[in-house]
């Protein structure tokens, strides 16, 4: 089958490439340079039989007006010259893939695969117009799947990075406004999740894809310092959290609780379930 992945050089991209070329698919690596001009990215995606769009910048990291413009570009942008690219096509591909994210909610609610009840930060509506946007695919006779996923865990990326920062200085991440959640998701299961959907083309629609350990951050801290062996000492004051992050601090630290049971009833199982077991596999 040939897939084409765009955001290939991506954390998630580099682990779904190397499983699909152990499983013998050709695949067409998307970068920056071909959404430069829509007839070089048209000519890549040509005869494709499934589009990945993994394309974004980092949301960890800290918030300038700059920054949130790239965030915008690189999601918003990307995805209409992807799907214009694909209008082109004369050998349309038969499915579009597109990873979201379980920012689009508001906060401290409970969220199953069909909720409506969407955040109004500005993480949660860039999230909101990303996936507006990748509906449209659909106009074209393309299988839609959009997966939002929680937090992926990645000791280099990610939340286990950016709460490592304060494990370097034996800060805990404890906020002093509430206990945020923590919806998350092992590597594993988030490339499991792709292949599956290549495979079954009875996956169609919005899934949720978290672990159904749902955790707030003060847990989540103490069992990564179980796990890590650096027990949690102090607690993080606010003004040193947005003064790493900014507004992103405080847009990604709104967490709810967000259940997984759609992709399972379609026969996809969520294998890990369990934080510690999880972190213990990571830093091993």
């Amino acid at each position: 089958m040939r897939v084409v992945i765009c955001g290939a050089s991506s954390l998630v991209g580099t682990h779904l490439t190397k499983n699909l070329i152990s499983q013998k698919h050709e695949i067409v690596r998307i970068g920056r340079e071909h959404f430069r001009d829509v007839k070089y990215l048209k000519n890549s995606l040509e005869g494709a039989h499934v589009v990945i769009n993994l394309c974004g910048e980092s949301f960890f990291c800290k918030w300038d007006e700059p920054y949130k413009h790239q965030l915008y570009v690189s999601r918003i942008e990307t995805t209409k010259k992807l799907i214009k690219a694909i209008s082109q096509c004369e050998i349309k591909p038969h499915t579009y893939i597109a990873a979201s994210s379980t920012n689009i909610y508001k906060e401290e609610l409970v969220h199953n695969d069909k909720s409506q009840d969407f955040g109004s930060n500005y993480l949660a509506l860039l999230v909101k117009e990303y996936e507006r946007e990748s509906k449209k695919v659909e106009e074209l006779g393309l299988r839609c799947v959009i997966f939002r996923y929680g937090y992926i865990l990645h000791k280099t990326h990610g939340i286990l990075k950016m709460i490592q920062k304060a494990y370097f200085w034996k800060f805990g991440f404890l906020l002093a406004k509430g206990k945020p959640l923590i919806a998350w998701v092992d590597m594993d299961d988030v490339i499991n999740s792709l292949l599956y959907t290549i495979e079954h083309k009875s996956i169609n629609g919005i899934y949720n894809v978290v672990s159904s350990e749902v955790v707030n951050i003060k847990k989540f801290m103490k069992i990564l310092g179980k796990v890590i062996k650096k027990p949690l000492l102090f607690s993080m004051p606010n003004f040193f959290f947005k003064l790493l992050y900014a507004e992103g601090g405080e847009n990604l630290l709104k967490g709810s609780f967000v259940v997984s049971k759609k992709l399972q009833e379609d026969g996809f199982i969520i294998k890990n379930e369990s934080l510690e077991e999880s972190l213990k596999k990571i830093y091993k």
